[in-house]
């Protein structure tokens, strides 16, 4: 017997919220409360092509490159030649920054977005990169995919007419520098780091490494040149971007931090369609957020044998490393609720607490 998919909760609620936005239910005594107007409006849109632009800082090679690929396959398969799809990878249009601004403003109608960019949007969205929080990514799916934890984390979204249709790990943070092997929170003192988001930078200044800013796309320069030891970057990125060429020494630090990345289509476009489109956009959606899930746990777990093989020096921190590791770290707890609010990080840990039993 073949076993249904599970449908991420995320895209359950999104349904049922868009259904209710669209104006698809009734009054008590059973009439549709569609205006003649909104029928009219709703009847013309669904003989129209539905155009819609998609973007990605990544390249084709990186995990929200194939993401971007994916995806614009499952709208075609979904909707037909109801829809026109245009991709753009490797910020063709936009930096991380300005894509944001650009799905806003309606002038994109979707994008794949990196965490530490989404952290510009709302300071709470660091909070699922607390490190050590969640033992296994699954967990932190169902964590994150609880309304009430999805409000407080990502609710601010909205304000800026965004609206968050698919979350994905892009695997486990992976270390690595040209200096000597880590292997607990004593090495990585006096190193000079690139860290690809703020709550990144924290943890190696509690560590005593100094953070790095460096735009993605130069970090490979920046460790040629010596401007960096080394860096703390997804497992997705390392080979992807051929950092195994420049650096020696590779560590599993284990969930450090899970890093997340996320798709957010404008909520104005999404919810003016007819309700039909809505759910074929949401299934093309939650296929393509469930192949991204599968294809990073299958990569994350091959990635440090595939460093090994190329060259460099790996080093899986044992359950006690990373106990020294998360004591080590546990002050960043603390600098985070002073960003984010306690009450955000208490949730969390309980939901996840909740989850693990």
């Amino acid at each position: 017997m073949k076993k249904g998919r599970k449908i991420p909760a995320l895209l359950l609620t999104l349904s049922m919220i868009l259904s209710a936005c669209s104006g698809g239910g009734s009054d008590s005594s059973g009439k549709a409360d569609h205006a003649p107007a909104e029928k009219k409006q709703e009847a013309a849109l669904a003989g129209e092509t539905i155009k819609i632009k998609i973007t990605t800082t990544q390249n084709p090679n990186q995990q929200m490159g194939k993401g971007l690929a994916i995806l614009i396959e499952n709208l075609e398969k979904e909707l037909g030649d109801r829809v026109e799809v245009s991709g753009y990878d490797s910020a063709q249009l936009y930096t991380g920054s300005e894509e944001i601004t650009a799905c806003e403003h309606g002038d994109i109608q979707m994008f794949f977005g990196i965490g530490g960019t989404m952290e510009t949007v709302s300071k709470s969205v660091m909070a699922v990169k607390l490190p050590y929080l969640f033992p296994d990514s699954e967990t932190a799916y169902q964590v994150l995919e609880d309304p009430e934890i999805n409000e407080m984390v990502y609710g601010k979204l909205k304000e800026s007419g965004l609206l968050l249709v698919g979350l994905f790990g892009s695997g486990s943070s992976l270390v690595a520098n040209n200096k000597h092997a880590i292997t607990g929170p004593d090495d990585f003192k006096g190193l000079k780091m690139r860290a690809p988001g703020t709550m990144e930078a924290m943890n190696l200044g509690q560590l005593g490494a100094s953070s790095i800013t460096t735009p993605s796309e130069e970090t490979y320069s920046s460790v040629q040149q010596g401007v960096i030891d080394g860096m703390i970057t997804p497992t997705s990125v390392f080979l992807a971007r051929n950092f195994n060429e420049v650096q020696d020494y590779v560590t599993d630090p284990g969930l450090m931090a899970l890093t997340i990345g996320y798709l957010v289509c404008n909520e104005k476009w999404l919810t003016s369609l007819p309700q039909e489109d809505q759910d074929k956009i949401l299934k093309a959606i939650d296929t393509t957020i469930t192949q991204m899930r599968s294809d990073i746990q299958n990569e994350t777990e091959e990635i440090f044998a595939k460093c090994a093989e190329l060259g460099c020096q790996v080093y899986a921190m044992t359950p006690e490393d990373v106990a020294a590791m998360k004591e080590a770290l546990l002050p960043v707890y603390d600098e985070m609720a002073k960003e984010i609010g306690p009450d955000v990080i208490e949730a969390m840990q309980a939901k996840v607490e909740e989850v693990t039993k």
